[in-house]
């Protein structure tokens, strides 16, 4: 399998998947200037293609994505679909053209594809803003998006749901930092 960690932060994820799809599958562990300003040389570090050799860093601003047509067999998204409404232009995070985003993501995926989604979980109803603001999503919001896209919801989890969570503070909250509750998802490319 061929996986893209879209927005891989320190690459966590991608190494954990890279892992996953074995000495003959291929991940993608995608950056960009602003989590690379975040994070530092974190992602270069963990792949610098002796440890984990078959991860390879894509790097591309927002809005600069270009994908190579039905060449990936999944998408991870963690922690960051949020950030399609999240806007910084001082710290270099150029606020995402969604629609167009999404459409890059199915076109790169192969038909029966997956897009694994995990975020932290805002009040339902809540304004796409909160993205922005709290770093947080509402379920029903990315699922919507999702299909708006011609994407299929196949199966959600509430696993990683934390009760004690005040889902209207914001993700870096002291006490709650790397304790928000969260919600994962899949869909799949239905072409």
């Amino acid at each position: 399998m061929t996986v893209l960690d879209m927005f891989s932060g320190g690459g966590w994820y991608a190494e954990v998947i890279a892992h996953v799809v074995g000495e003959n599958g291929h991940v993608i562990a995608h950056s960009n200037e602003a989590y690379k300003s975040f994070v530092g040389d974190a992602l270069a570090e963990r792949f610098d293609g002796v440890r984990v050799p078959n991860v390879d860093i894509l790097m591309a601003e927002n809005n600069q994505l270009s994908l190579e047509e039905n060449s990936l067999d999944a998408v991870m998204l963690a922690q960051s679909f949020h950030d399609l409404y999240h806007s910084e232009p001082e710290g270099g995070w150029e606020l995402i053209d969604g629609p167009a985003f999404l459409a890059e993501l199915k076109k790169g995926l192969k038909p029966g594809g997956i897009v694994a989604i995990i975020d932290h979980t805002a009040v339902e109803g809540a304004p796409p803003e909160t993205g922005d603001s709290l770093h947080r999503i509402d379920p029903g919001l990315v699922i919507a998006n999702m299909e708006a896209a011609g994407f299929v919801l196949e199966a959600r989890s509430d696993i990683l749901s934390n009760a004690d969570d005040d889902l209207t503070q914001t993700v870096f909250a002291e006490g709650i930092r790397g304790k928000t509750s969260r919600f994962a998802m899949r869909f799949r490319n239905p072409r």
